[in-house]
Parts: C-alpha cells; sequence; structure tokens
C-alpha cells in the first residue's frame, strides 16, 4: 500500500491555480460554501456546480498571491493523506 501511495503522491497531485506549479502535500483550497450561487459570465448565467473552488499551494497562500477579493480566511486547509482517505472512504 505505501508504494501505492507514493505513486499516486508523485503522479497526480494538484496544480496551484495562482502559480501553475505542481502543490506540495499541502495546500488550500477554497471554502465551497462561500462560493456564489451563480454568477454572470458573458451574459449568461454560471451555476455553482459548474464553478470550481479556487486550489492554491501553501507559498501563494502564505505570500498572499490570490485574487485580491479574498482573504486568508476563505480557505481551508487541505492535503494529499486527506484527499485519498476521503476516496477510500467513498468506495466502502
Amino acid at each position: 500500500m505505501n508504494s501505492q501511495l507514493s505513486f499516486i503522491f508523485k503522479n497526480y497531485r494538484p496544480k496551484c491555480d495562482t502559480c501553475n506549479e505542481i502543490c506540495d502535500i499541502e495546500w488550500r483550497t477554497q471554502r465551497l460554501k462561500e462560493l456564489p450561487t451563480e454568477m454572470p459570465y458573458n451574459g449568461n448565467t454560471i451555476l455553482k456546480s459548474t464553478i470550481k473552488p479556487l486550489l492554491i499551494c501553501n507559498k501563494c497562500y502564505d505570500n498572499g498571491f490570490f485574487p485580491k477579493d479574498l482573504t486568508k480566511n476563505n480557505f481551508d486547509f487541505s492535503n494529499f493523506y486527506n484527499v485519498v482517505s476521503q476516496i477510500s472512504n467513498e468506495g466502502n
């Protein structure tokens, strides 16, 4: 199992939406409950279900490299092992 986790960690880490670098073992994600239920886009309305939360690496988070209308309080801590455990729990 350890070699499987190592393979997944090396090959399936998320990419930061701000700097486009591959995130380390920890990153931050924008809280979903704070996303608008809908937002205008090119004259159309985009529903919340199609809006992707911002995912940023810890370096960008620590340096405040995210949209100016957001603060550090708009992000939750996440890491590789939490994601893997959620996936394995969904399969049970």
